[in-house]
């Protein structure tokens, strides 16, 4: 009897950690999806003044007799 009940004890903790599994997958997906509208509004919100950073950054160097 103790066999059968820790047979089914084991079979049973094996599905649901399988399960915990695909739930850990989307759970991974929703923070990569977060974490890329963040960056997506941060390029939107700041993209022309990242754009002159590096045109004045580039400009130094030309200047200087260096080369882009």
């Amino acid at each position: 009897m103790p066999t059968l009940m820790l047979s089914l004890y084991c079979k049973a903790k094996a599905l649901f950690a399988s399960r915990d599994r695909g739930a850990t997958a989307a759970e991974y997906a929703m923070i990569v999806a977060a974490v890329a509208a963040a960056v997506a509004l941060a390029v939107f919100a700041f993209g022309d003044r990242i754009t002159a950073l590096f045109d004045g950054a580039c400009n130094s160097m030309t200047e200087g007799g260096g080369d882009c």
